[in-house]
Order: structure tokens, then C-alpha cells, then sequence
């Protein structure tokens, strides 16, 4: 350039990243003061994420409210959507809006329920739920009743006509036992629906492009 004369540099922002960002032009010269740099700064947008109450607790088959905030720096005013994880077994959670879309100054706020579900027991299972010997619970229905059937036929013949009342009597109770044999012989645990009592921490997330932000909360099922 000649001596006097000027010209103007144009810079182009481009941030990478959220948050401030710092960068330089340098100019080399045949001045005593070569080269000169200039220092630039600007500010990617970014947004911050916060919930209240921090921590609720609620009874299984009712709801809880939180109020999920994003507040926007930097003059962030691009789209966030809100999402939700860790709700227990048999809950729900969805943030009300799904979406926000700050300003560029001011926080903005949705509502995020978690729904739970009541408990309750399954019905019963058929037959009766005794607490049978050792022996008795390990003997197959078909060969106690081929040993029952042979008792009969045995006793039929060795016992007197005046005892054949307590020879019934006694096979019927018999064959009480072998339908409680076969009602035992599962291993099925009654498990009670619903959502469990127990501490839970919820993720909360708001996402803009490829930039995500979480915080935890704290979740009590009584």
C-alpha cells in the first residue's frame, strides 16, 4: 500500500463451539512496529438448563410436577427440544412443551410430569397354595397316583367291609394331596404391579443442534 493510503479488512465470526471465543488478525509491514495485531473476541450462544424443585416425591398411581428452565446467553435464540429418562417401571415422563425457543435474554420455562402407576397383586393362581412336605412336592403326580391306585386295589381285598368307610375317607384326602402336588409345583412368584416403591434420579436434557445439556433430579415412589 502506499504511504497514507487505507483499506478495510473484513472478518467473518464463525464459533465452533458455545461460550466466548478469541482470535487475532496479524498485518506484517515494513514498519519498525511490524508485524500488528489486532485482537478479536466474540461469543458462540449458548444456553444453560436448571429444574425445581431438585428433588419430589410422590405416591405410586399419582403425578409430579417439575418446571424445567433454559436460560439463553449470548443472545441464543435457536430451538431446544426437552427430553426426559430414567422414570421408573410403569412411569411415565414428557415435558410439556416438548419444545422451547428462548428470546436471546430471558430464561423460558416448560412443565415436565412424571405419571406413575398404581399398584396392585395379581389374581390368585388356581388350586391351593399349601406348604407340602419335602418328599411330597418331589413325587410326580402320575407315579403317586399308580402308587395310590395300587394302595386301593391292595386294601380293597385285605380290609374288612366295616372299614371300608375309613378306607374311602382316607382316599379322599389322597387325592386332595395330589391336586395340591400339582398346584405346588410351579415356581411362580406373585410380583406386585404397578410402579415400585424406591429412589429414582431423572436425566432432563435440552437439545439444540449438536449441542446437549442435562441435569439431574431426584425422584421418591412411596
Amino acid at each position: 500500500m502506499a504511504a497514507g493510503a487505507s483499506c478495510a479488512i473484513n472478518v467473518t465470526f464463525t464459533p465452533t463451539a458455545a461460550g466466548s471465543r478469541t482470535g487475532s488478525i496479524t498485518i506484517t509491514d515494513n514498519a519498525a512496529s511490524s508485524p500488528q495485531i489486532v485482537s478479536l473476541g466474540g461469543s458462540g450462544a449458548d444456553f444453560k438448563v436448571s429444574v425445581s424443585p431438585t428433588s419430589a416425591s410422590v405416591v405410586a398411581g399419582n403425578s409430579v410436577t417439575y418446571t424445567f428452565t433454559v436460560t439463553p446467553s449470548f443472545g441464543f435464540n435457536a430451538k431446544v427440544t426437552l427430553g426426559c429418562g430414567g422414570a421408573p417401571r410403569g412411569a411415565t415422563c414428557s415435558a410439556s412443551p416438548s419444545t422451547v425457543t428462548p428470546d436471546g435474554t430471558n430464561p423460558i420455562t416448560a412443565r415436565v410430569t412424571v405419571t406413575t402407576a398404581v399398584r396392585s397383586m395379581p389374581p390368585p393362581r388356581s388350586g391351593p397354595n399349601l406348604n407340602l412336605p419335602r418328599l411330597l412336592t418331589r413325587v410326580r403326580p402320575t407315579r403317586f397316583l399308580w402308587l395310590l391306585l395300587l394302595l386301593t386295589l391292595v386294601a380293597s381285598q385285605a380290609m374288612a367291609r366295616r372299614r371300608r368307610v375309613l378306607f374311602r375317607l382316607a382316599l379322599v384326602m389322597g387325592l386332595v394331596l395330589l391336586w395340591a402336588a400339582c398346584g405346588a409345583g410351579g415356581s411362580q412368584v406373585d410380583v406386585p404391579e404397578g410402579t415400585p416403591a424406591g429412589n429414582y434420579t431423572l436425566t432432563l436434557t435440552g437439545t439444540s443442534g449438536a449441542v446437549t445439556h442435562g441435569i439431574s433430579t431426584g425422584l421418591t415412589v412411596e
